[in-house]
């Protein structure tokens, strides 16, 4: 894990169709919520932060929809989504649907990838001695792409392939050697 206290970056993807905005921040646990918790409204207030600093928009409104994917309801086609994991936040601002996941690196458990990829990724893990990195570049692509879709049905991860032609193309990879983060957005055709 990095060592360092806080600290951002921010990416930003452009294509003729769309744009999305990639923030990703390190931070220090300050008070005593569980971690999960505290995870969780650090990034709405980091949110908040990037929209009003880098957007212009102030007194935003955050709802849910039936399925409970956050949106702005008082901004009209801006989308993000939000990720995080151990002391990292990501945050990704488009004008498609988008979809973020951020991974630390951990253990690699093939069983996790028997039970939730595509006989196809699963091959694509094994298929050197990257397996970890690989199992992570599959994973976060996953994540990102059932957020932007609003398909939150984790059973349903073995059911789509992220090699998929329709798909892949839509995907954007930011890796060190702390975190692996990959980026969806829907129908933007391509943003390789």
């Amino acid at each position: 894990m990095d060592k360092r206290t806080n600290y951002e970056r921010f990416d930003i993807i452009k294509t003729k169709e769309c744009f999305a905005y990639v923030f990703i921040t390190h931070f220090t646990k300050a008070n005593d919520l569980d971690i999960h918790t505290y995870q969780h409204n650090k990034a709405y207030e980091k949110l908040l932060e990037i929209l009003e600093k880098y957007f212009g928009y102030s007194n935003v409104i955050i709802k849910k929809d039936n399925k409970g994917k956050p949106y702005l309801e008082n901004i009209a086609d801006i989308y993000f989504s939000i990720s995080h994991r151990d002391f990292y936040i990501t945050i990704a601002i488009s004008n498609l649907n988008v979809g973020i996941d951020i991974e630390t690196y951990h253990r690699y458990n093939s069983n996790i990838s028997k039970r939730c990829f595509t006989l196809n990724e699963q091959s694509y893990i094994d298929k050197d001695k990257k397996t970890q990195d690989r199992f992570y570049e599959i994973w976060t692509k996953k994540e990102a792409f059932i957020k932007a879709t609003n398909n939150y049905s984790l059973l349903l991860m073995n059911k789509f392939d992220v090699f998929d032609k329709e798909i892949i193309n839509n995907f954007r990879m930011i890796k060190t050697h702390d975190y692996i983060v990959s980026l969806y957005i829907e129908d933007a055709k391509e943003i390789a």
